[in-house]
């Protein structure tokens, strides 16, 4: 009994010192953990009107001490639409000298729709953290080359930096701006309007309700479009209310046994809502002050600790022990933490999170502002000239000032600055609605505002487990601009043949005249004849003998297993008994017929060869491919665009035979490049949906939430009310309208449309006009949110040719008669000399639907288009060239633009006209070394009441910012 005994605390000290070391390791991870970087974005103005220029100056930081950064040199900043399409990308330079700041500018041209517009900005170095999935299914990942391309395809950035802004609609007379508009693109159908709907999503401390233990549960109430709202309620018998924008916590005794729930009473109905599932093990979590309860339910012979991050970085790491109760207390000297929000976590020896949460410690020492600002007026008269002293903190590394004509301005929800944003909107999920009330006082009230936000929007920017699995991250911090991809097999498919489209205006793709005479013989020899088919002439002389002929063809066992999963006839595919008929090219790896194909990387490496074209220069690479044909090189760098060429061949190739296959083709996108050359794009798909708050108005006075709750059931928002002087222009409607082909969603180049659709795996090296137009609805629109493929209508020149679906009997006025019509009166060789990219110039795209709210509920019809393409050719049969292999035009850094700053010294005034709006931008304003300026300025027009923003970032990490 003895021997038993001892080997029995033996093995449990083994035990207990193997699950020590495994807490070590743990604890070096932590330490080594990476460090992220941060961007905050000063803007010149708080809206915008559309023919107005936005500025802004990018503060590029690392995130453990908020200094600027010394890891990446590139900057991308984007202006993204309402509808989440990239407008403009732009990259610009983080150069040492600068101390980790960028500035540049967007033009918001006429040509734009008016709404809410995303600013976003990313270093490639941020991309490797906080990435999620974007929900996608077989549908999707079979178009393309592989499962990983779609998988690149289908990420989410949380690191990203955004801002959203108004722009409103041209004024109708210069200067104007009395009046602000909104006037949405053009859709087809209406927008469903949601019913009232209460909301409560609940948030235990720690994460879950643990079965036994006593909890702290945060909840946050929403109505149907988001906004968040006052309500009363109860939970086991006991009164609840929110407390502040719809948030409110409650204690809780959570029994070992069924499953708890919670009333509320809204807008005269009645509301019953589910807790989270309680758990029978875990950990159930407390902080108060500088107190940790921790109560373990479960299993106690494992070993815990708690550590604290700050920002990414290890703060405090500490082992738990739990007593025979389970419980354990613990400190945590806030004192010894940095500002900012931390995040206390406990996870077991292998690393297993069991509870953590996020709390916020203020040290006030980012309360300073650190400049000061004297000789503004409060009122400018027309052509005025104002001069104001600026004092910042000796040896600011970097100040940016703007001076902006107050009348202008928005009330709105996102009144954060610099300082706001780096210590509390950028560690937060999703949108944080006024920023600055939670600096304003350090008081009880304030306090639990701040506990309840961090409760609801807490999201873990540093994953602990991303940081403790310490996987190797895929993206280095980037100093130059850098090219890379991959090499691939080539995938061929059937050429498109000068008889084949006049069929693809009824769907039907793969199919010529002689190929349909030859599978009508086959059906007619392989089956009895009816009278019918006795009677049926086999000769085929004009466009309905075809169709009619098509109609009678039974798709049998061998075409149906091509079928998609809503049962269409798939896009390009040609039945597998008549691909003897196909181009010499053959079906080697068939292109259509095999989508849905995981292919690989190459068995063996071959030679890469890039040529960049920087006007009279030209920069070459010939180089073998590594791991599987990878390449990856180097740019200089240069302002605007530059051409590059790539293409891949065999390795063993003498020099003679290159210079043969350049001699042959290079000019000519009908024949068939080698290699699969592809570049591996890291940039955003996808755009977040807005918050509420991000696109309404805040109140003029006060704050929405300090209302009486008592009136909070009379505070539903009517939708569609006209918010302020803000006038949103859109119709209500019950039918479906006709497209209005003088105002597309979108415009682009045709040409960069291929060359993104190969990059991101969906055109496999060489354009597939069958393919090409269900490749861009998937390249511009992601999913539709849908589990069906959309349906797609594409025309050309004024005709429509293209449709991915037959439209017979549909909810198109394009009838089968129509059809017939159409395809009858243009000969097959109008349309076929006009697909290729040779002869293509623009493309517009016509949709309701949105890649920003895939969630929307809109109509989707089996019979109809949900999204049409208007391929422009250019003019009088002009051609451009077209390359046989990869020909991209490859955007070099974006020079910033200097801001106009009028001077009127000794300038006659009466016939001046200034409608200008910022009336001042300066994104390095120059201080002497005392931290002193001067800055000099003229009025607008107009007598004109003016604010003031200022933005900067010392070396030390301490933010500028006017209070």
């Amino acid at each position: 009994m003895k021997h038993i005994i001892f080997l029995i605390l033996l093995f449990g000290s083994c035990s207990n010192l193997f699950g020590q070391a495994k807490l070590d390791q743990l604890r070096q991870k932590l330490l080594r953990a990476p460090v992220q970087e941060k961007v905050y974005l000063h803007l010149d103005n708080q809206c915008y009107f559309v023919g107005d220029t936005l500025w802004y100056k990018a503060y590029v930081t690392r995130a453990d001490n908020l200094r600027p950064t010394n890891l990446s040199r590139i900057l991308y900043v984007e202006l993204v639409s309402s509808d989440g399409l990239v407008v403009e990308r732009q990259t610009v330079d983080v150069t040492p000298t600068a101390d980790g700041y960028a500035c540049g500018s967007f033009a918001l041209k006429d040509s734009l729709y008016s709404g809410y517009y995303e600013v976003r900005a990313y270093t490639r170095w941020m991309l490797n953290f906080a990435v999620t999935e974007h929900p996608y299914s077989r549908k999707d990942w079979e178009q393309f080359y592989n499962r990983q391309m779609a998988k690149d395809f289908f990420r989410e950035y949380g690191t990203v930096y955004s801002r959203v802004v108004a722009v409103y609609s041209k004024p109708a007379s210069a200067g104007d701006y009395g009046v602000k508009d909104m006037v949405p693109r053009p859709k087809q159908r209406a927008d469903a309007i949601a019913p009232p709907r209460l909301t409560v999503a609940f948030y235990p401390e720690g994460g879950n309700l643990i079965a036994g233990c006593r909890a702290r549960v945060a909840f946050e109430a929403t109505n149907q479009l988001g906004e968040c709202v006052a309500v009363r309620g109860r939970v086991n018998g006991k009164a609840v209310r929110t407390t502040h924008m719809g948030r409110g916590a409650f204690e809780v005794d959570v029994p070992d046994h069924g499953a708890l729930t919670a009333d509320f009473e809204w807008n005269g109905a009645h509301y019953s809502f589910d807790l989270p599932e309680i758990r029978k093990r875990g950990v159930s979590l407390r902080l108060k002050g500088n107190t940790v309860r921790a109560k373990l339910v479960g299993d106690t012979q494992r070993l815990y600790a708690m550590a604290v991050l700050c920002r990414g970085a290890l703060k405090v790491f500490k082992p738990l022990a739990f007593k025979a109760n389970g419980e354990c207390v613990e400190t945590v000297d806030a004192s010894r933490l940095p500002t900012g929000v931390n995040n206390l976590v406990v996870f077991d020896e292998d690393g297993n999170v069991v509870a953590d949460r996020l709390f916020f410690v203020n040290h006030h020492d980012y309360d300073d502002p650190n400049v000061r600002v004297g000789g503004l007026a409060d009122i400018y008269d027309p052509f005025e000239r104002g001069e104001l002293s600026l004092r910042a903190t000796p040896g600011v590394s970097s100040l940016s000032l703007s001076i902006r004509d107050a009348s202008t301005d928005d009330p709105t929800y996102d009144s954060g600055n610099i300082m706001t944003d780096l210590l509390l909107s950028s560690e937060l999920k999703g949108f944080v609605a006024h920023p600055d009330y939670y600096f304003e006082k350090d008081d009880a009230a304030h306090r639990q505002a701040l506990d309840l936000l961090l409760l609801v929007q807490g999201w873990r920017r540093y994953d602990f487990r991303e940081i403790v699995a310490a996987q190797p991250l895929r993206y280095r911090p980037e100093k130059v601009q850098t090219v890379e991809g991959c090499v691939y097999k080539n995938v061929s498919f059937d050429e498109v043949e000068p008889e084949e489209p006049q069929f693809w205006l009824q769907g039907i793709f793969g199919w010529t005249p002689a190929r349909l005479e030859q599978e009508y013989k086959e059906n007619k020899e392989n089956k009895s004849a009816s009278k019918d088919d006795q009677e049926q002439s086999v000769e085929f002389n004009n466009v309905a003998s075809y169709l009619r002929a098509l109609e009678r063809i039974d798709y049998g066992s061998e075409a149906s297993s091509g079928m998609s999963i809503d049962g269409k006839v798939p896009m390009a595919s040609t039945p597998s008994h008549v691909a003897s008929h196909g181009t010499s090219q053959g079906y080697s790896d068939d292109a259509d017929r095999d989508r849905g194909m995981n292919r690989g990387c190459l068995r063996h490496e071959v030679m890469f060869n890039s040529e960049l074209v920087l006007d009279q220069e030209i920069y070459a690479l010939d180089t073998l491919t590594f791991h599987g044909g990878r390449f990856c090189f180097d740019v200089p760098p240069y302002f605007g665009d530059g051409i590059l060429f790539m293409s891949a061949h065999k390795s063993n190739l003498s020099q003679k035979a290159l210079d043969r296959i350049e001699r042959k083709g290079v000019l000519d996108e009908e024949r068939w490049p080698e290699y699969y050359v592809k570049r591996d794009l890291f940039y955003p798909v996808f755009a977040k949906k807005y918050s509420w708050y991000q696109t309404h108005r805040a109140p003029v006075k006060g704050h929405a939430w300090e209302e009486e709750l008592e009136a909070a059931d009379d505070s539903l928002p009517k939708v569609g009310k006209t918010l302020g002087n803000v006038e949103v222009r859109a119709r209500r409607r019950r039918v479906k309208l006709g497209i209005d082909w003088s105002k597309p969603a979108y415009e682009y180049d045709t040409y960069e449309l291929y060359n993104l659709a190969t990059d991101y795996g969906l055109s496999f090296g060489k354009f597939n006009a069958r393919r090409f137009p269900i490749q861009l609805g998937i390249l511009l629109l992601g999913t539709y949110g849908s589990e069906r493929m959309f349906n797609v209508d594409a025309r050309m020149n004024d005709y429509m040719f293209y449709r991915s679906y037959n439209p017979v009997n549909s909810d198109s006025p394009y009838t089968k008669e129509a059809i017939l019509k159409i395809v009858a009166n243009r000969s097959n060789y109008a349309v076929y000399k006009d697909l290729f990219l040779k002869r293509q110039w623009k493309t517009r795209v016509y949709t309701d639907f949105e890649l920003r709210n895939e969630d929307k509920p809109l109509e989707m019809s089996m019979k109809a288009a949900d999204i049409t393409f208007d391929f422009v050719t250019l003019p009088d049969d002009a051609t451009r060239h077209s390359f046989r292999d990869r020909r991209i035009i490859l955007h070099g850094f974006t020079e910033p633009r200097e801001f106009y700053q009028p001077n009127y010294k000794d300038r006659p005034l009466p016939d001046t006209k200034d409608y200008r709006r910022t009336l001042y931008w300066n994104p390095n304003v120059k201080c002497d070394k005392n931290g002193e300026a001067t800055i000099r300025f003229y009025n607008n027009a107009k007598t004109t009441k003016v604010k003031l923003s200022v933005a900067g970032l010392c070396k030390n990490g301490k933010m500028i910012y006017n209070p």
